[in-house]
């Protein structure tokens, strides 16, 4: 997916730039970009056909490098927020969620930066499954829905355990294919 830079340009189909285009004047953006992987935050990290003409992603980027070893400890260990509640620990980076390195995929440590969680119209749906590198188990995605929910401050077990699985991985991809 495209990282969108601060360089843009803009080019509208006028022939003169002493009047304003006509309201409704159909132009193109040129933006500087460079790809990046994303993971799919929308309810249950699905896309939900049918019941929204959007879905939700999140920029996944590289782990921060100014933190001490005891602070990335806790932030990874914070991937799991109910067993360092349960320990009387403090949960380290509520707006991030860390995945290993991945073969293939990422060589250093990786972090879904909340904050970066941006709408794509449904219709591109198909066009970012095609590209899918990695799916969660079902054991780390309840995790992230769970560090997700706190972060947008609602709960996220709204499925029973029961109803839970790993979905089929897109042709190409084996089962070695999971963070």
């Amino acid at each position: 997916m495209p990282w969108l830079g601060k360089k843009f340009s803009v080019l509208l189909g006028q022939q003169s730039s002493l009047t304003a285009p006509p309201t409704g004047a159909v132009g193109q953006i040129l933006i500087d970009a460079t790809e990046t992987h994303v993971a799919v935050v929308s309810h249950d990290c699905e896309f939900n056909e049918g019941k929204r003409s959007k879905f939700l992603v999140a920029r996944v980027q590289r782990q921060r490098g100014d933190l001490s070893s005891e602070q990335l400890e806790a932030f990874r260990a914070s991937n799991d927020v109910q067993q360092r509640v349960a320990a009387g620990e403090q949960v380290a980076g509520i707006d991030a969620f860390v995945y290993e390195p991945y073969d293939d995929v990422f060589t250093d440590e990786m972090v879904v930066s909340f904050p970066t969680i941006f709408p794509m119209p449904m219709d591109m749906k198909d066009d970012l499954v095609s590209v899918k590198k990695a799916e969660l188990t079902t054991e780390a995605r309840v995790l992230f829905r769970k560090k997700l929910g706190l972060f947008f401050a609602r709960d996220a077990d709204d499925i029973p355990d029961a109803e839970k699985f790993d979905r089929p991985l897109p042709d190409g991809h084996d089962s070695g294919s999971r963070l």
